[in-house]
């Protein structure tokens, strides 16, 4: 159906933005508060069609199914939508002339004969990616008449999340490799364990070497056992003493 027009141009536009960016499309109805129609004299027609508000001669019978969001508004005065993308796409019915302007300056056209022929009426591409302004009217001649806005639709490049590296916690050591200071204690304590154990080897030096000065056995001291028997070659009868 020709209502499904709009739809394909969106998914083109999409496809072919791919590589600038995730490219997103918003659709606002002809309800949106996006939308502004200027209409403020009582000759500026302005009212809705829907399901509720059905008006012959304006509002075809058999078109409000097939409206987006199943409503659309009528109006002569000009009709102005502030957007932020690429491309805008515009979907309405005039019998005359649909003139469109985006930031002060008239870029398209659409001639139609019916104004319940509601159609893709706009496709402005390639604008540069930021705020634009969209502006409509229907004249005819140099008369106004009026359009009956379905919806309107903008594309604009929603830029893709940068990655985030999975770096490690400051507190992590990836190289396995001990942090400064790591192995201080363990020396620490092997120092002070080596010391303790020199002084009582020293303690038991002393006690053996007072032990056989005062049994006058000095020259055992070379042949003591572990225990600390030794043999006494000075003493008058050979024997095993305790140093």
């Amino acid at each position: 159906m020709r209502f499904r027009t709009l739809e394909t141009l969106l998914l083109v536009a999409a496809s072919a933005g791919a590589a600038y960016g995730r490219l997103t499309n918003i659709t606002l109805d002809d309800t949106s508060p996006e939308i502004i129609y200027t209409a403020a004299l009582p000759s500026d027609v302005l009212f809705r069609c829907s399901a509720l508000t059905r008006t012959p001669r304006v509002c075809d019978l058999g078109l409000v199914p097939a409206l987006y969001n199943g409503t659309s508004t009528v109006t002569s005065a000009p009709i102005v939508v502030s957007f932020t993308g690429t491309a805008v796409y515009v979907n309405l019915g005039v019998n005359g002339t649909a003139m469109f302007g985006v930031d002060g300056n008239w870029v398209a056209s659409f001639l139609g004969g019916d104004l319940n022929s509601v159609v893709p009426a706009a496709n402005i591409t390639g604008l540069v990616d930021g705020p634009h302004t969209l502006t409509m009217r229907g004249v005819r001649g140099n008369a106004a008449v009026a359009v009956q806005l379905d919806s309107v639709a903008y594309t604009y490049s929603q830029p893709d999340e940068p990655s985030i590296p999975n770096t490690p916690p400051s507190n992590s050591n990836p190289n396995n490799t001990p942090p400064p200071g790591a192995g201080a204690g363990t020396r620490v304590y092997t120092i002070i364990l080596g010391v303790a154990f020199a002084l009582v080897l020293a303690a038991l030096f002393s006690i053996v070497y007072i032990t056989c000065v005062h049994w006058g056995m000095l020259d055992c001291l070379p042949v003591c056992f572990p225990r600390g028997w030794c043999y006494g070659s000075r003493m008058k009868s050979p024997a095993v003493v305790w140093c």
